[in-house]
């Protein structure tokens, strides 16, 4: 699941706060702090809904600062490569 997390507020201490409760999630696999109109986006891995609805629960329903999140379920990856392409 891909999870696109929009905060209440924008202030390092509730950010700091939010990023150590998510490094503790299991669930969470990566997490990487965004520019734009959302904050966070999350890749998320359960193995079935009702662990899904776990999670946020757990961790999203759950935070004070926590405007709005929005999951998208992928149905297919059609690439994944974590090779670094560096150009000159």
């Amino acid at each position: 699941m891909i999870v696109n997390v929009e905060m209440e507020r924008d202030r390092l201490d509730l950010n700091d706060g939010f990023i150590k409760r998510i490094r503790t999630a299991s669930e969470v696999r990566e997490c990487y702090q965004v520019t734009g109109d959302i904050d966070f986006v999350l890749l998320v891995t359960v193995a079935n809904m009702p662990d899904y609805e776990t999670f946020c629960q757990r961790y999203l329903y759950s935070e004070a600062n926590m405007k709005n999140f929005k999951t998208q379920i992928s149905m297919n990856r059609v690439k994944y490569d974590t090779c670094a392409v560096i150009s000159d």
